[in-house]
């Protein structure tokens, strides 16, 4: 019964389904047509979408693997709805009957639904893989990973899979009860989901269900379209113009994609009028529900077959649609009919070959090979070669889409020899990739290939550089490949060619090793002697601290390298200055000598022509002479001053040695011992386990490679800067504090300004705003100045000012309606300040959201401020909490922006245009034809960027100019202020012709000039310090505290200028000691420029050697016991008044109570070592800053009676400008040195040790002139003419000292008169003058300078130009305008000492210029200069300059009572 009642159904639904077939199609011609029609729309699908597969290869193209596994996604779902529904729609037409409802029709309905949603959605992640193309550049390949594609397909898949199911069983539960109304055939050729659902009773939820589901799907893939296009429009309007054609293309693609989405949607359209007219029209529209009566209307058997058709066309098209946007596509079909060599073999052939190919080769070579297989990323076969020395790639693809061999290159990667390996053997592999890759792309391919070869355990380690070094050997040296960002073509490493003329290197991947355990607290050791921890504020591994702590580690190794360590620990102190005159007489003397070896001593009078090293062979063989037994080969003799790190080596002559001079100069014998130099303290450098660092590491490039002209976007990676040709702009946010300043302005507003070097470029100022804790403007800011035009170096400043209304004017309404008013500049007070890198240490423009700490502008009456540090520096306050914070925006662009380090293409030839402001053209007349006698002005041109390639001609006369110009460097700087640092071209230009010159055409002031903050370029900084490199040890000494001051210049930590400085304080001992003091001080004193100083001090530490570091700590030790007891004292004692006698007891109690080294150098003078305190001599000053006075003993001295050494330590003093005074008579001494002038100064030893801390060495044997007017009669001394006579008659009373006494009072007296006019010395009173027993005058305590004189109650105390007192003039025989010989002699070397100044005027200018840096109250503005070069009598001739310091001299005789009376009332009164 069962079996009848389903054969009756079987034929039932056979009729039903005819009858209704009959009725969708009546006619037969109609049904032959749409048969053929779908077999060959079967065939053509099934072709097209299987020589698309079969035809892809790997592309070169960086986006390559993304959008493959997107097309394959989309293949795949094509495939699956043709393999459901052609063959069903086909077996329909041929039966000529509807679809059973069944398993099949549930199957179809199933897997067609599933397939039309994924390929709506892939096509629609289409269009995002190419927004994040363009708006994510560099992040692309970070984002887009293989694996994420993945999650992405299946997550594809899952939802369109669950959909449909979700579907079908609302079917089923919804479906209708009723038997009669079921029905067992379908209304259609093909399942589709109205038809199926009138089958099973119209269940209503499922229907809601299924047309929210399609609706809700469609309209997200069109939003997602529309905010594709709409963010690449957006970031379209951010860009240079050559890359908006770039963003087109782009945005053209996405629309492309979506005509594919509209056409991929036209069936879905379909089914909504269907279900429209299902609605509308009831079930009737489409079935009726007796055949006989009723037929369905024409519309929907149109709707349904036209349905039917449109479902089978997209899996035709879709491939080839998609190839008119991706060349990958459309080469595919060629490639599979026209290949070439190998390809015309199959696949597993293909490999067959290549395997018997190698083991060919390996029989023939003995060499093993191995077979890289195809992975599932890269889909590629290639065969790899390795023996012990080289490594290459056989690629067994076709070259036809592969680039130029120049436009590629090939990495042979050697991985770790520890990692796991699949066999015997080490394995090279050969990367390929294009030469505009960057480093993290090839990071990206070795990931995947050690993933594939299972190489590392964890190959995405690969990715961070952290865990994994590239590292590269050149020159013997590791280096690392250190910024992932770097393109690859403008790696520093070897290159090599291979067979085929690609260039090749070889590049090993390591694991970063952990630090040894001693590391912690070696760093810590540093940070104590640096007085600042790096490590706290390192930040990320690119950021320029970090990057710099690198890279300062080349020259350091490569100063390690030739560094001569027997001449490094024994350097001598020598002098190339001539013998003086009073000093010559010991050539024909000898000097006694007294030796001390193993226990004896004994003398010998020697030669002072003679070298120490002949000296100490003639000391030998006396040593020998008294013990024969004594074996010198074992012992490295060298010769030491008793009491002294000083050493006399060499074949110097002995008068050529500080201390040999010095010992003359007292008439002292000279103490030596004889030391083995293995005795000395070692100076090992601790071993650095990390790699070095490329100089050239950079993003920078030529221009020509940046450019983006011809190119395609997958060849971009960074733009050039000068291809930006918009202005720059900035957009501000506002700003917070958390707490208001007490004398908060009523408003504020802030100021923007782009800075090179020292010089506003170009500023904007917001509206003003009534001051509160946070203001926003929310509004862009835009400069008259275009991106192109920032120079290397420039920052954005930004200041918050006070304003006042009254005071200020709006600026003519701008052009441009959307630019914001501008405001003249008012004169109300900076309240905050910071700046921001624009071009940042790597090259690359600053984009993006920001938020910088300012720091508070300080007035002039409360603390020290550093000059022009609101230009130059570019921290932040790092007082976070309280400080206030500035938000503001820079544009975002879809590549870094890099500005080019030059124009044209490596090697070129031609040099650039250098034209004269009258004409294009040509050069001035005087240079076409150089005339020695009528020479060419430099300052005269202007340079112009070239509009053309030079001719022979004009190539001639750049030539010839160039060669001219060498012969007026001295006015470089002035040629140099009048280039226009904004045109690229004129700065390359200057670039040219400075590359063209040698350091030593530049005088030594020209150079130091180049290095003041008038100079911002980095090229015209490079060629001054090259001329520095050939300075001597002596005279780097002599400039080094304007050098380091020189460091807040430059516009990056790493600078020439701190490679030069950090290599000569590797290569001698006493210029490192006052390096490391000098940025010390700085890392104590000055905030703005303190992790600049720190990182530069680091990097010299770590290769100064142990010995140093021993000596620096201890001295470090001793600098803070002493500064923590000068605060107690302080503390103890906080009045002006007198000391209580307790004083001195107390300060011996605090000083007993400190652990002091049991020995140390000296900060002021490495050459002295103090012993143990001697707490008996200590005392506080009476003083307003308490100064200690502190004496040690002097540690290993053979000499009988050493005296102390003395050391005067200060709190609450700048010492810097102390500092400055002293280097200058240093430098000034050198001076007359240079003429045969031994003018006697005494510069004793001052030097800073931190912040308003400090030593002042003790001059012993010495009083001051109030000291010696006491004693001549008490307070009525400072009037008695005669009180210096006497008492240096007393102190000298053979005729021949006393001789020598005047002879030395006089040369010292003129020497100060001098050097206190040159450089405007004031307050010199009595306490501030001294002479010591054997005549010699000098000054001390140099508060006062550059003119600006002490006054008392309104009035000034000094009326003279110097000091030339009665009593001066007494000892000299001029009394009452009495000539004398004394006198006249004075005079005349007073006008010699003058106008060899004067001959040096430039020198000390800039030597005073550079000190504006440290920002000492009284040389803190240019307009200070004025009174040196008023002083140097710069602008006359040198007769007028005679005459105008005699008339200085007449007028110190004239008014001398006034210097009298002052020092009386001084005396008195107790005035300090």
């Amino acid at each position: 019964m069962q079996n009848h009642r389903r054969e009756n159904a079987t034929l039932t639904t056979a009729k039903d389904g005819e009858i209704i077939f009959n009725i969708i199609l009546p006619s037969e011609t109609t049904v032959q047509a749409l048969m053929w029609t779908v077999v060959i729309l079967i065939m053509l699908a099934a072709a097209v979408n299987g020589y698309t597969l079969l035809g892809l290869r790997q592309s070169e193209d960086l986006s390559w693997t993304p959008r493959y596994t997107l097309l394959k996604n989309l293949i795949l779902s094509d495939i699956l709805l043709i393999i459901t529904q052609g063959p069903t729609v086909t077996y329909c037409l041929y039966q000529r009957t509807t679809l059973p409802l069944g398993i099949w029709c549930f199957t179809q309905y199933y897997v067609n639904t599933a397939c039309v949603f994924c390929s709506l959605i892939t096509i629609t992640c289409m269009a995002l893989e190419r927004y994040l193309y363009v708006c994510q550049a560099i992040h692309y390949l970070r984002i887009l990973t293989f694996r994420r594609m993945c999650i992405t397909v299946g997550i594809t898949w899952l939802f369109s899979l669950c959909l449909p199911a979700v579907f079908i069983i609302l079917l089923h539960v919804e479906q209708e009860q009723d038997v009669s109304l079921k029905r067992h055939t379908t209304f259609g050729l093909m399942c589709e989901p109205d038809t199926l659902e009138i089958s099973m009773g119209s269940p209503r939820l499922v229907a809601i269900v299924r047309k929210l589901s399609g609706f809700s799907v469609t309209v997200a893939c069109l939003l997602t379209y529309c905010f594709s296009y709409l963010r690449m429009y957006q970031v379209a309007r951010n860009v240079v113009q050559p890359f908006q054609q770039v963003n087109r293309r782009a945005r053209n693609t996405v629309l492309f994609y979506c005509g594919m989405l509209l056409f991929q949607l036209l069936p879905v359209f379909i089914k909504i009028i269907s279900d429209a007219m299902y609605e509308l029209e009831g079930s009737l529209a489409m079935v009726p529900t007796t055949f006989s009566i009723l037929t369905p209307s024409l519309s929907a058997r149109s709707v349904h077959i036209v349905l039917l058709v449109l479902l089978l066309v997209p899996p035709c098209i879709n491939p080839l649609v998609y190839s008119l946007r991706n060349p990958e596509v459309y080469q595919a079909t060629p490639r599979i009919s026209c290949c070439r060599g190998l390809c015309h073999l199959p696949g597993k052939q293909q490999v067959d070959f290549a395997v018997d190919k190698q083991r060919r080769f390996s029989q023939e070579t003995g060499k093993k090979i191995f077979i890289h297989q195809p992975d599932k990323q890269l889909k590629r076969k290639q065969l790899y070669l390795m023996d012990e020395q080289e490594g290459w790639s056989l690629d067994l693809l076709t070259k036809t889409t592969c680039r130029s061999l120049e436009n590629n290159l090939q990495f042979i990667c050697e991985f770790p020899a520890d990692a796991p390996q699949a066999g015997d053997g080490q394995e090279a592999f050969v990367v390929k990739l294009p030469a505009q890759c960057n480093v993290h792309q090839l990071r990206l391919r070795l990931c995947m290939l050690a993933q594939e070869r299972s190489r590392l355990s964890d190959p995405l380690g690969l990715l961070d550089p952290e865990r994994y070094r590239l590292l590269y050997t050149k020159t013997n040296d590791l280096y690392e490949i250190y910024d992932d960002c770097q393109v690859l073509q403008t790696l520093s490493v070897p290159w090599f060619l291979d067979p085929h003329g690609m260039r090749m290197t070889r590049i090993s991947i390591r694991e970063k090793k952990t630090d040894a355990e001693d590391v912690p607290s070696y760093q810590q050791a540093l940070a104590k002697l640096i007085g600042y921890d790096l490590n706290s504020t390192s930040g990320n591994r690119l950021s320029e601290l970090s990057f710099t702590r690198r890279k300062l580690a080349s020259p350091r190794r490569e100063e390690l390298k030739c560094r001569d360590w027997k001449a490094y620990a024994i350097e001598p102190w020598t002098t190339t200055t001539p013998l003086p005159k009073d000093l010559q007489e010991w050539l024909e003397r000898k000097l006694p000598i007294t030796v001390y070896f193993d226990d004896t001593d004994f003398c010998v009078n020697s030669d002072i022509k003679i070298s120490p090293d002949h000296l100490l062979k003639v000391l030998q063989e006396t040593v020998s002479k008294t013990d024969p037994s004594f074996n010198w080969s074992t012992f490295d003799a060298v010769l030491k001053v008793c009491g002294r790190e000083e050493y006399l080596v060499g074949n110097t002559p002995l008068y050529n040695f500080l201390w040999v001079r010095s010992c003359l100069k007292k008439s002292q014998d000279l103490h030596l011992t004889i030391t083995d130099i293995a005795s000395l303290p070692e100076d090992t450098v601790r071993g650095e386990a990390c790699p070095l660092v490329d100089n050239l590491t950079s993003l920078s490039s030529f221009h020509e490679d940046l450019a983006l002209d011809g190119k395609e976007m997958d060849e971009i990676l960074m733009i050039s800067l000068w291809d930006c040709e918009r202005k720059f702009r900035v957009k501000l946010v506002g700003f917070d504090v958390p707490e208001l300043p007490i004398k908060a302005p009523q408003n504020v507003r802030v100021e923007a300004s782009i800075i090179y070097g020292n010089k506003v470029l170009s500023s904007v100022c917001s509206t003003p705003k009534g001051f509160a804790d946070e203001l926003l403007w929310n509004t862009w800011l835009e400069f008259d100045i275009l991106l192109k035009n920032i120079p290397r170096g420039s920052k954005l400043g930004f200041t918050i000012n006070a304003y006042d209304s009254s005071t200020a004017k709006e600026s003519k309404s701008p052009t441009n309606a959307g630019k914001v008013p501008d405001f003249q500049r008012c004169k109300g007070n900076v309240l905050y300040f910071v700046n921001l890198q624009l071009i940042d240490h790597r090259s690359v423009l600053s984009q993006g959201p920001h938020i910088l700490h300012m720091w508070p502008f300080p007035e002039r009456e409360e603390e020290v401020f550093t000059f022009e540090a609101d230009k130059l520096s570019t921290a932040t306050n790092p007082d976070v909490a309280t400080s206030m914070a500035i938000t503001f925006l820079l544009d975002r662009y879809s590549f870094p922006i890099v500005i080019p380090h030059s124009r044209g293409i490596p090697n070129t030839l031609s040099p650039p245009s250098v034209t004269s402001p009258t004409s294009n053209s040509s050069l001035p007349p005087s240079l076409s034809a150089p005339c020695p006698t009528s020479p060419s002005k430099l300052d005269d041109l202007k340079i112009k960027s070239p509009t053309s390639s030079p001719t022979v001609a004009h190539r001639d006369r750049l030539r010839r100019f160039r060669e001219e110009s060498v012969r007026y460097t001295s006015n470089l700087p002035q040629f140099l202020r009048s280039i226009d640092w904004l045109n690229p071209d004129a700065v390359q230009d200057i670039h040219w012709l400075l590359g063209h010159w040698q350091p030593h055409d530049l005088e030594l002031a020209v150079a130091l000039e180049l290095l003041s903050v008038n100079f911002a370029d980095e090229r015209v900084r490079g060629l001054a310090v090259q001329r520095l490199e050939l300075l001597s040890n002596e005279e780097v000494l002599r400039y080094l505290l304007q050098l380091v001051q020189t460091l807040k210049v430059e516009p990056y930590h790493d600078s020439s200028l701190a490679r030069f400085l950090i290599q000569r304080a590797l290569r001698s001992k006493r210029i490192g000691h006052f390096f490391f003091w000098y940025l010390r001080s700085e890392v104590a004193g000055c905030p703005f420029f303190r992790e600049r100083m720190a990182v530069i001090l680091e990097a010299y530490l770590m290769g100064c050697g142990q010995a140093m570091l021993s000596s620096f700590q201890q001295q470090v030790q001793v600098v803070d016991n002493l500064h923590d007891v000068a605060s107690a004292v302080k503390r103890l004692y906080p009045d002006k008044s007198d000391l209580p006698p307790s004083a001195a007891q107390k300060l011996q109690d605090l000083l007993q109570s400190c652990s002091f080294p049991p020995s140390f150098q000296v900060p002021f003078d490495p050459r002295i070592r103090a012993g143990q305190i001697q707490l008996d001599r200590c005392k506080i000053m009476a003083s307003k800053k308490k100064p200690l006075w502190l004496e040690f003993s002097c540690v290993d001295s053979h000499a009988s009676a050493s005296p102390p050494v003395g050391i005067i330590f200060k709190q609450g003093d700048d010492l810097r400008q102390d500092m400055l005074v002293i280097q200058t008579l240093n430098v000034m001494d050198s001076i007359w040195q240079e003429r045969s002038l031994n003018l006697n100064l005494v510069p004793y030893g001052c030097i800073s040790t931190g912040y308003n801390i400090g030593m002042i060495e003790i001059v012993r044997d010495a009083v001051t002139i109030a000291a010696v007017q006491r004693s001549q009669g008490g307070n009525k001394g400072a009037f008695k003419n005669d009180a210096l006579f006497e008492w240096l008659k007393d102190n000298c009373p053979l005729q021949e000292i006393h001789y020598q006494a005047m002879e030395r009072f006089v040369n010292s007296c003129a020497g100060y008169c001098v050097a206190t006019y040159v450089l405007g010395i004031g307050d010199r009173h009595n306490d501030n003058i001294m002479i010591t027993d054997k005549g010699n005058l000098f000054h001390i305590d140099f508060g006062h300078i550059l003119g600006n004189t002490k006054s008392f109650l309104g009035m000034n105390r000094e009326r003279v130009p110097f000091v030339l007192t009665p009593d001066f003039l007494y000892v000299m025989g001029r009394v009452k305008g009495r000539s004398s010989l004394y006198f006249q002699r004075f005079r005349d070397i007073c006008i010699e000492a003058y106008l060899s100044l004067r001959s040096q005027s430039r020198l000390l200018v800039t030597l005073f210029s550079l000190m504006l840096l440290t920002g000492i109250p009284e040389l803190s503005a240019s307009q200070d200069m004025r009174y040196l070069r008023t002083a140097l009598q710069e602008e006359r001739g040198e007769e007028e300059a005679r005459h105008h310091f005699l008339q200085q001299i007449a007028i110190c005789e004239q008014l001398g009572w006034t210097v009298q009376a002052n020092w009386w009332f001084h005396m008195v009164a107790g005035i300090k």
